[in-house]
Parts: C-alpha cells; structure tokens; sequence
C-alpha cells in the first residue's frame, strides 16, 4: 500500500489496512490522500505528535484545510495608545491615594 510506505508514523497498521478498502479509492483519491499526506507531513508542528494512519484515513485529514504559517521573524508588540497612557497614570494615582 503506497499510503503506509508514505505515513512517517508506522503504527496499528491494521487500522490502516482495515481503513483503506473502506474508502474504495481510485486513482485520483488515491493522488488527493497523498498530496494531502505529503501536506500534513510537512505542516505537523514539531511538538505535535503524528496521528496514527487508520484513523487519519478515517476522519479524511487529507480534505483538512492547511494550518496557517506562523509569522516568521520576531513577534512585533504593539505600541502603547494615549488611552494606555491614561489608564496607567489614573491607576498610578488611585494606588497612590491608598498608600
């Protein structure tokens, strides 16, 4: 089976086994499994454990949207407004009244 070769997580292969008949792929579905696998390959977060392959046939992963990329560069904080200015100076004043 050319999607398990694929899968980069070889586990319960007998779900897997069990799975692909169920879907009764042609050769496009089979083409659209593996560009979606291939997808998710390259997408899964590091963090992220690897779906086992029966159920990610099951729930059809391959169908799922791509997750946005993360920024890439430093995170840019934005810059305090007037109005964060007034709320911490009227706080500041407040905090001084009660000591």
């Amino acid at each position: 089976m050319e999607f398990w070769k694929a899968y980069p997580h070889k586990v319960d292969k007998p779900a897997a086994l069990k799975a692909w008949p169920s879907l009764n792929p042609d050769a496009d579905l089979i083409v659209a499994i593996l560009a979606g696998l291939e997808r998710y390959k390259a997408t899964k977060p590091e963090w992220q454990a690897w779906k086992h392959p029966g159920p990610w046939l099951n729930a059809r992963k391959w169908e799922d949207e791509p997750a946005p990329e993360a920024p890439k560069g430093p995170v840019q904080r934005p810059q305090p407004t007037h109005g964060d200015y007034v709320m911490d100076t009227i706080a500041e004043a407040l905090s001084e009244d009660d000591g």
